[in-house]
Formats: C-alpha cells, sequence, structure tokens
C-alpha cells in the first residue's frame, strides 16, 4: 500500500509540474504585434547572409544593417549587434 501512496504522490507531482509549464508557455505565446518593439530604421536592413538548409528544408534570409555589415566583414561586431 505504501508504494502505491507513494506513485500517486509522484504522478500527483509530475501533473502539477507539467500544468505549471503549460500554463507558463501558454502566457509567453500571447505576446501580440502590440508588445514587440522594433528599433528605429530596422526596415533598412541589408542581406547579410542566407543560409539554405536542405536537411529540414528550411531557407533563412539574415538582415543586417549598413554598419553592422560593414563592421562584420572587417571583422568585429558593433555593440548591440552580436
Amino acid at each position: 500500500m505504501r508504494a502505491r501512496a507513494r506513485g500517486r504522490h509522484l504522478h500527483r507531482r509530475w501533473f502539477a509540474c507539467l500544468s505549471a509549464a503549460l500554463l507558463l508557455g501558454a502566457a509567453v505565446s500571447f505576446a501580440g504585434p502590440e508588445k514587440v518593439a522594433f528599433p528605429a530604421g530596422y526596415t533598412e536592413g541589408r542581406l547579410y547572409a542566407k543560409v539554405d538548409r536542405s536537411d529540414n528544408k528550411t531557407v533563412r534570409e539574415v538582415y543586417a544593417n549598413a554598419a553592422a555589415v560593414r563592421e562584420g566583414q572587417a571583422g568585429r561586431c558593433p555593440a548591440g549587434a552580436c
């Protein structure tokens, strides 16, 4: 009987942890566009790199502003760009 009680206790603890994780995930996933702050001039980015991942069938285009591209090509990373 003791092992059965311990099993129920572990089951309840596992369920509580799972519930907390799901609630936290749901709270984080409801951030709307009004809560996202974009930096000034973000639409003026230049294509910095294009990554083609054929293993998971995705293509990613990485954009950066002109100063970050220039410093990145020189081997430096400006503050806020990395």
